[in-house]
């Protein structure tokens, strides 16, 4: 389990029970902004691209992260989004919100 305000972060997702805003994750890139938040309370996460929706995955959001950088969004994205999102959480550039 990460440390820092990543794991305090990945625990919000785990507790949020869809009151209030939805914990996220968010990382800027010249080519737009990728976000991962709860979705479903203790279920799933959303995985978006300035502001389009690329799919649901796991309430874990270390999982989509994963995701996003294996290429598993590259066809959703139109792009390789793979090529300019990290794998590791601690790496994105906005751990707030």
């Amino acid at each position: 389990m990460p440390k820092g305000i990543v794991g305090e972060k990945i625990v919000r997702f785990w507790r949020w029970n869809g009151d209030g805003d939805a914990p996220q994750f968010t990382h800027w890139t010249n080519r737009g902004t990728i976000k991962i938040r709860a979705k479903t309370p203790g279920i799933s996460s959303e995985v978006l691209f300035n502001g389009l929706l690329l799919g649901i995955d796991d309430i874990l959001p270390i999982i989509p992260a994963e995701n996003l950088h294996r290429g598993n969004y590259d066809k959703d994205a139109g792009f390789k989004i793979s090529e300019i999102v990290p794998a590791a959480l601690d790496e994105w550039n906005d751990l707030g919100g």
